[in-house]
């Protein structure tokens, strides 16, 4: 690759000899896309720019100066997160951080003058590697619940009791589909309500003392065994298979499940074999599909992107049609009812499972009940449609009349509530219509 580079100036050589290739199993750089993100840097920045790179990226100073990427009209979004590519993830994973997956991960640090922002529209971006950190990844949650007394082989197939929906979501509005611009616009008020309440910390990560709000104080364990209850810590455990995906043409299940074992899963519409990271559905067959059916595969294209980082999901739409997700988690996050909708445009991504969310919600939860604990399932199930979109706004009125959609159920929260209510017990003996 430094061949290409023979006839630049002695900084962009510098830079390209200290791109960094190493990564920890991670998706790394080919030397295509590494070529064409230097060549654009050599076009967009002047020399003094170039010269500040250089040193920044050589010293791996922080305190060296902003470099700024002056992002084209023609690439200009109403919010951050909506922009096609992200130059300060594309340069930190280059020269700093090459086990990145997405843009997520990074945050900037105070002094930088021109950090990128996911919920504001963006004309200047510095894109100095070391203006940037990585978001450590959350200490394994943990959440703490009543010990089982009962016999363990004692039945337990008894039916669970519904809950209201609004227990969920005391904000809930109608089931309605949201634009991604909406969310990104209700994602930055809660951001600064956070910060306001929190102070400089960062709110994206969980802290040690936050984690720590899961646990009992000493006087609550003391008055629980006081009570003759006593309590068990069970933590969060990364499962090898952290998701599974299933794949559905109108009402029909189409091809064997997915699952997922790599942090990164691509879900597209070609015909190539299906990879570990890689699920390619334009290779299923289904002997009862529709010509509206054959229409939608046809548009899904490079489909979507799924990470996994820590606990946390990321879906990122890589396809040039729209993509709808439901996540009861966001929904929850957000204050929209469960069933809400939100429409995510080509090329952008958002998050759509927060586990710092979850692990308070199963901390309370437990304190409430067995039903109040299993209710939580719901959240671990994400469904995401290609193309076309459903709900009160469109005359799909369910998923199960889209041409093609995804139910992803994430393993690992699912594995931590059934861990507790193994240790809650068996629920309380009495039967309603819920299922």
């Amino acid at each position: 690759m430094a061949k290409l580079f023979d006839g630049h100036s002695p900084s962009i050589k510098n830079l390209v000899s200290m791109v960094r290739t190493e990564g920890d199993g991670y998706t790394k750089f080919d030397d295509a896309a590494t070529t064409k993100a230097l060549k654009n840097l050599a076009k967009k920045l002047r020399k003094s720019q170039l010269l500040d790179l250089e040193k920044a990226v050589a010293q791996e100073d922080p305190t060296t100066a902003c470099v700024v990427y002056h992002v084209p009209p023609e690439e200009r979004t109403p919010f951050g997160g909506m922009m096609k590519t992200f130059p300060h993830f594309v340069y930190a994973k280059m020269w700093r951080y090459p086990e990145l997956l997405n843009h997520h991960q990074l945050r900037a640090l105070p002094h930088c003058q021109y950090a990128f922002c996911r919920n504001k529209k963006m004309t200047d971006i510095c894109i100095n590697p070391y203006h940037y950190e990585k978001i450590p990844d959350i200490r394994a949650p943990r959440i703490w619940v009543p010990r089982n007394r009962n016999d363990p082989q004692e039945v337990r197939n008894i039916e669970m009791e519904e809950l209201d929906s609004e227990r969920l979501c005391p904000d809930g509005v109608p089931n309605r589909t949201i634009e991604v611009e909406e969310y990104l616009r209700m994602d930055e008020q809660e951001s600064d309500k956070r910060k306001c309440l929190q102070g400089p910390q960062s709110s994206v990560e969980m802290s040690d003392n936050e984690s720590e709000l899961l646990s009992p104080t000493p006087s609550e364990i003391q008055a629980r065994a006081q009570e003759g209850i006593d309590l068990i810590s069970v933590p969060y455990v990364t499962p090898d298979v952290w998701c599974t995906i299933i794949y559905y043409e109108m009402g029909t299940r189409v091809g064997d499940p997915f699952h997922a074992v790599k942090p990164s899963v691509v879900v597209d519409g070609f015909t190539s074999p299906t990879d570990e990271d890689r699920l390619c559905v334009g290779m299923l067959n289904n002997i009862h599909r529709t010509q509206a059916i054959v229409d939608c595969r046809k548009a899904i294209g490079r489909g979507c992107r799924l990470y996994y980082v820590a606990g946390e999901v990321f879906l990122e739409s890589l396809s040039d049609s729209a993509v709808f997700i439901q996540s009861p988690n966001t929904a929850h996050r957000m204050g929209w009812h469960p069933a809400t909708v939100c429409k995510v445009p080509p090329h952008c991504s958002i998050k759509i499972f927060n586990m710092k969310e979850f692990s308070k919600l199963l901390s309370t939860a437990v304190k409430e009940g067995y039903e109040a604990t299993y209710a939580l399932t719901r959240m671990c199930s994400i469904r995401l449609s290609f193309v076309k979109g459903w709900g009160s706004a469109y005359h799909r009125q369910t998923i199960t009349m889209t041409p093609c959609w995804l139910e992803a159920h994430l393993n690992g929260p699912l594995q931590w509530i059934d861990m507790a209510l193994s240790q809650m017990g068996s629920p309380p003996l009495r039967c309603t219509s819920f299922t």
